[in-house]
């Protein structure tokens, strides 16, 4: 199961908004996807991830397959200082197969019913007898309180 090994502020700046994360994750070599996002403690509001609010799920790591590293790009939304955990959902490679495995026998139990909601996606009935659509397991890591500082 992976752990998180480290938090580090890289290349700390107090007299900038901007601030760097770097997260290392332990026992990461099984790790299919790792979703990274932020909960509030205290102070300043935050974004990551190129704007995107602090409780916004992001996987910075699409298409990687090496998920022992990454890098969060923080923006404080003004001067003061910020506290926040760091919440990280990881699904591992198994979770993952055992979830298509899953999915691929309930989509037996679909018809289409030749139509197609708002979004032009096709509407399916479920028959009789469906086992309960399959959700993709992950476990949810915690980091300890961060400080972020803008002076």
């Amino acid at each position: 199961m992976a752990t998180i090994t480290s938090t580090t502020k890289i290349n700390e700046d107090n007299t900038s908004a901007t601030k760097f994360l770097q997260v290392a994750l332990g026992d990461a070599t099984d790790i299919y996807q790792v979703i990274f996002s932020l909960d509030k403690v205290s102070g300043v509001d935050i974004t990551h991830g190129g704007g995107n609010a602090y409780d916004v799920p992001i996987n910075y790591n699409k298409g990687e397959s090496d998920n022992s590293s990454t890098v969060l790009d923080i923006v404080l939304a003004g001067k003061g200082t910020a506290v926040y955990t760091l919440s990280i959902d990881v699904t591992t490679n198994a979770d993952k197969t055992a979830y298509d495995n899953a999915n691929i026998n309930y989509e037996t139990f679909l018809t289409d019913t030749g139509t197609t909601d708002e979004n032009g996606i096709s509407v399916y009935t479920v028959n009789a007898g469906a086992p309960s659509q399959p959700t993709l397991n992950f476990a949810v890591l915690v980091s300890s309180s961060i400080e972020f500082v803008w002076e």
